[in-house]
């Protein structure tokens, strides 16, 4: 956590929700094996639209986790109190990447053994309720979500392809990235919040 004010920063690594899980569940990707790159702890995070919660997941693990957004704003709060606010929403249907929420309270989660992007409803309390928003044979190691400002909107998603990177072939004869749009009404949870207002 950083406190841009006062330009401090603190470390939280405590729990073992920051870490990765043991025994490592299995993970292939494109027929790779992920493990092989060893084990990776939490990449994924996202902030609730009512910013009370962050959601955290490891690469290397299959379930979603949260922890109070004003506990880790606060430097006086000790690490055994946020390891005991930790909250375990269940398992997801594949490693995780990208984790994004929108102004409406769904959590979008990159799915990567599936080339897919799924949505949960995060008043629920088990994530096992996601649901399929996209599935594509082209969105290999989906990765980083944005939102559009254009007039189409929608969540945009990169697709990586770090499998071939790591452990496979790179070749600059094709494309190995790309950016993809999902439709969706739904916005950035940052509308949730209101404009900005000047200091």
């Amino acid at each position: 956590m950083y406190d841009l004010a006062t330009n401090r920063a603190r470390r939280w690594d405590s729990h073992p929700a920051l870490s990765f899980e043991t025994p490592l569940p299995p993970f292939t990707v494109e027929g790779f094996d992920i493990n092989r790159l060893g084990p990776l702890p939490v990449d994924g995070l996202a902030l609730a639209p009512k910013i009370d919660r962050v959601f955290f997941t490891a690469i290397h693990g299959l379930t979603l986790y949260s922890v109070s957004a004003s506990l880790l704003r606060d430097f006086s709060t000790t690490n055994d109190m946020l390891d005991a606010d930790v909250k375990n929403h269940g398992v997801k249907s594949s490693q995780c990447d990208g984790l994004t929420t929108s102004d409406d309270g769904m959590l979008y989660m990159s799915m990567l053994t599936s080339n897919s992007v799924e949505a949960w409803d995060v008043t629920k309390e088990d994530v096992s309720s996601a649901t399929t928003v996209v599935t594509d044979p082209r969105l290999f190691w989906p990765d980083t979500f944005g939102w559009a400002t254009d007039e189409k909107g929608g969540l945009l998603v990169s697709g990586a392809r770090l499998e071939m990177l790591f452990l496979g072939d790179w070749p600059t004869s094709r494309v190995n990235v790309g950016l993809f749009r999902i439709p969706t009404a739904a916005r950035s949870y940052l509308h949730a919040l209101g404009p900005l207002r000047g200091q």
